[in-house]
């Protein structure tokens, strides 16, 4: 399952955060479906994910599939959320909570 959210920011003045759910494997990733919401106590964001690699993706040994969110959202530096990640693979869904996670930013 994925590792967890991994918040980012880019230079000053605009600072936004990412969101990263990336799954690693030894054998080949069967195609999923990853949606995520993400609450904070001033909004809710929901939205698509998207494999950046397209399942062609690999790391090391590994086969990688990375998920980026289709539209961007923007969390505040020490701002504290909840994730839920929805995946759906071989018609099979799972949900993953994360909570009281705090965003960050990485220069």
């Amino acid at each position: 399952m994925p590792d967890e959210m991994i918040p980012g920011g880019a230079t000053p003045p605009e600072r936004f955060s990412i969101c990263t759910i990336w799954f690693l494997s030894n054998a080949q990733i069967p195609k999923m479906d990853v949606f995520a919401t993400v609450t904070t106590e001033r909004a809710t964001f929901s939205g698509l994910f998207q494999d950046i690699y397209n399942g062609e993706g690999t790391y090391g040994e590994f086969f990688l599939k990375d998920f980026r969110p289709v539209e961007g959202f923007r969390l505040n530096d020490g701002e504290e959320y909840t994730l839920e990640v929805i995946v759906k693979i071989s018609g099979e869904i799972q949900v993953i909570a994360f909570e009281k996670r705090e965003v960050f930013t990485a220069w």
